[in-house]
């Protein structure tokens, strides 16, 4: 006969086998029922305990029934460690239709709870990403863009802010892989909605607005972002407190905006405060420590500080080296600036060019070669040999360095100072019996018209020994070019005064931008040795934009680099209140009128720096110019003074081809 337990006895051998948070009401119901046999008692408590489930692990295992069922009917498919899984896009579809036939008050629901689990994983914005960002970043984007598209009959709040938060979290990982416009563009997009249903105190709009004002500063040069990143530090000092890590934050990407207005000594000084409070408070090898000297590393290389600049840039790249190691994006950022500041120095050419050469090394392996990072460490580096020691080993360098598809001349061209030149543009060049060599008048430099002439004359000029400069307008749309259709409307501003088939044209513009770039291969592939860019002045037009002074100086730089990716030179046209700021980027300047208004001085600059001034004057009468006008053009005194080096020619208002010189 089986021997019964006591009730203390068999609630001791149960709660031996059973969790301790049993309660001891339901232990004594189950002895009752198990009739105090210890056998009994043991049997079903082991059984209990081996199938007791939490609520998390009963999701958990219904979880992975319904996995099983979806994967026997190849619904899903998953990776060895089941962890992640993914479903054909026909599968998607078909679920999706089945729910909208079946349970269409579903819908909605079963879309928001999409678009919350992916503005949940999806990783934050960050300053510091590692690897494991990346990995993340890249599985869930497709998902981020789909749900993202989703079009919500009456939205939520809740439903507005989680696609605020992936907007957010989807254009910093964007950015980070090069397409900044639409991480621009998320941002914003963020930011409105953060304000509207948040305020601008909240913490999500704060960030929002930063990452925003942020792109529009450091990618977009826009100076827009001046007064909203002021503001911003204004709100986060309030509301955090002046020394909170996101305050400074903000406090060091205002004064990089400030860059934009081109008071480069203001924004030095907050530059050095943010980096005196980030030190202060989290030390100075901390992350945000380190970028707020980056930034400061920048605002002295851009006033030529070199000395600093470049002391303050290698210490921030041997701690990001020690920190994050070599393959870090941060330390490719800091490695690719070195070399940048060492670049501009002949003594540190060599060291520079090492740099350089890991730096495309390590840029190809991360970001991949075609990651706009990685063309502008080949880019720099290629221009570095063809432009520091010029050489036909280095120029073969060159080549085998830079990507492929990319048109490349031996080097680049420097003209220089005092050199005579003649420019017609209102009139096609044509070349005369025997060749170039007989164009009178008889000078090195022809600047004519991009799309009036031929690559056939441009050949012509080039076997006669002379250069060519390429005349286009670069901040006014035309109603005669061919490529006018290609401007948005948006994009069109005021008529130039005086040029009523003008308008100006909205140079911040990613169209617009566009439009030049392909006018400038037009320029390469008819073998111009350089581009001269018309009405960039605009900013001291009413021109209907609100153009900036900032906005021609990241348009001077933009077409540059487009120029430089074909070995072409870039000329600055006019634009003397902006001299300083655009003669790293450019080879020479034409000029127009700069004797007729007194104001050569703005323009001497440019002599000094070994980078001629080709200047023209349109002096009342001509061709009939009286000899009065002629001597006060040619003088450098007065009228002309700051003028010295300068290459004048005297022209008719319509610039055909007669031409007078000194």
């Amino acid at each position: 006969m089986i021997q019964e337990m006591g009730v203390a006895d068999g609630l001791e051998l149960a709660k031996k086998r059973l969790p301790n948070d049993t309660p001891e009401e339901l232990l004594i119901e189950l002895l009752e029922v198990l009739e105090f046999i210890p056998l009994a008692i043991t049997q079903a408590s082991a059984f209990m305990a081996k199938r007791r489930k939490t609520d998390e692990e009963e999701d958990e295992f219904d979880f992975q029934d319904a996995v099983a069922a979806l994967k026997a009917f190849s619904f899903v498919d998953s990776n060895e460690e089941d962890t992640m899984f993914s479903t054909h896009r026909l599968v998607q579809l078909a679920t999706r239709c089945w729910l909208d036939r079946e349970v269409p008050s579903e819908t909605e629901r079963w879309a928001f709870a999409a678009l919350n689990s992916v503005a949940t994983h999806f990783p934050r914005p960050t300053s510091h990403p590692d690897a494991r960002y990346f990995t993340l970043g890249e599985s869930l984007l497709p998902h981020a863009e789909l749900i993202l598209q989703q079009q919500f009959k009456m939205p939520s709040k809740e439903v507005e802010l989680a696609r605020a938060r992936l907007l957010n979290s989807s254009g910093r990982y964007l950015h980070w892989k090069g397409s900044y416009d639409e991480a621009r563009s998320r941002f914003q997009e963020s930011m409105q909605i953060n304000m509207r249903l948040l305020g601008e105190r909240h913490i999500d709009t704060m960030t929002s607005t930063g990452l925003y004002g942020w792109s529009l500063a450091i990618i977009g040069h826009n100076p827009e972002a001046v007064p909203m990143l002021e503001r911003l530090v204004q709100l986060r000092t309030e509301v955090l407190g002046k020394d909170d890590p996101q305050t400074i934050d903000a406090l060091s990407d205002f004064a990089h905006a400030i860059v934009t207005t081109g008071d480069l000594q203001k924004s030095e000084a907050m530059q050095r405060e943010a980096v005196a409070r980030s030190e202060r408070i989290l030390g100075r090898r901390h992350g945000n420590t380190i970028d707020c000297m980056a930034f400061l590393a920048q605002v002295l290389h851009q006033q030529g500080k070199q000395a600093e600049a470049t002391t303050l840039q290698r210490e921030i790249f041997t701690v990001t080296l020690e920190v994050l190691g070599p393959k870090h994006i941060n330390a490719l950022m800091a490695e690719g600036n070195l070399a940048s500041m060492l670049s501009n120095d002949r003594e540190t050419y060599n060291e520079a060019y090492d740099i350089f050469k890991n730096n495309i090394q390590n840029k190809g392996e991360v970001y991949g070669l075609d990651h706009r990072e990685t063309s502008i460490a080949l880019l720099a580096t290629s221009l570095l040999l063809v432009l520091a020691v010029p050489s036909s080993a280095n120029t073969d360098t060159s080549k085998a360095l830079f990507p492929r598809g990319v048109t490349t001349r031996k080097e680049l061209w420097k003209p220089k100072v005092g050199t005579h030149w003649q420019i017609i543009l209102s009139q096609v060049l044509t070349i005369p019996k025997g060749g170039a060599k007989n164009l009178k008048p008889n000078v090195p430099i022809y600047d004519v018209d991009l799309f009036e002439n031929s690559k056939q004359t441009f050949d012509a000029l080039h076997k006669a020994g002379k250069y060519v400069i390429c005349y286009f307008s670069a901040g006014s749309w035309e109603n005669w070019r061919d490529d006018r259709n290609s401007f948005q409307k948006k994009d069109l501003g005021k008529t130039l005064s005086g040029w009523p088939d003008e308008k100006y044209v909205n140079i911040n513009s990613p169209s617009v931008r566009t439009i030049m770039a392909k006018r400038i291969k037009l320029a390469a592939e008819k073998g111009c040795d350089a581009i001269d860019p018309d009405n960039l002045d605009g900013y001291q037009a009413d021109n209907g934009l609100g153009l900036t002074e900032a906005d021609t100086i990241s348009y001077v730089k933009f077409l540059s680099k487009e120029a430089a990716k074909y070995r072409m030179t870039t000329g600055m046209k006019n634009g003397g209140s902006i001299t300083k700021q655009v003669l790293p980027y450019v080879g020479f300047c034409i000029n127009e009128s700069c004797i007729q208004y007194s104001e050569c001085d703005l323009y001497a600059p440019y002599i000094k720096a070994g980078k001629p001034v080709f200047n023209i004057e349109y002096p009342a009468g001509a061709p009939n110019v009286k000899a009065a006008d002629k001597r006060r053009i040619c003088s450098v005194t007065g009228a002309a003074k700051g003028s010295t080096g300068f290459s004048k020619v005297i022209k008719k208002m319509n610039l055909d081809s007669w031409v007078m010189y000194c």
